[in-house]
């Protein structure tokens, strides 16, 4: 294996998003769940400031909460459609590799907007 060249393998499911990496022969696996849900003030299920680290994301002009801090969401999506995986794909590819970059870059939490494609819509950390 080359070094320096970081090989990610993304799988989006109905249930979890599931992440691989190798970068100079060390191999890291990851997954979360396939959770989105329209972020908000409201009332957390499971309590107030349940999370500590709330992470929301603007998508196509809304704001969302994805992955675990969307579960104690009432407004969380229904994931077992093929339009859901479709429409969503790209917001939890993009969580998927911030996280990845996060545990590859050293730094924690970055306010870089990390962008992987073009997509029909817009794609950004708040």
């Amino acid at each position: 294996m080359q070094n320096g060249v970081l090989k990610i393998g993304i799988d989006v499911g109905y249930g979890d998003v599931k992440t691989v990496a190798s970068y100079n022969g060390q191999i890291e696996y990851f997954k979360f769940p396939t959770a989105v849900a329209y972020a908000g003030d409201g009332f957390a299920l499971g309590g107030f400031k349940a999370e500590t680290e709330v992470s929301e994301y603007k998508y196509n002009g809304r704001t969302y909460k994805v992955g675990k801090p969307a579960l104690s969401c009432p407004e969380l999506f229904s994931t077992r459609d093929i339009s859901f995986l479709l429409t969503y794909a790209p917001l939890l590819v993009y969580v998927a590799l911030e996280q990845l970059a996060k545990k590859y870059s050293g730094s924690g939490r970055s306010r870089k907007t990390l962008m992987c494609w073009p997509s029909s819509g817009s794609l950004g950390k708040t």
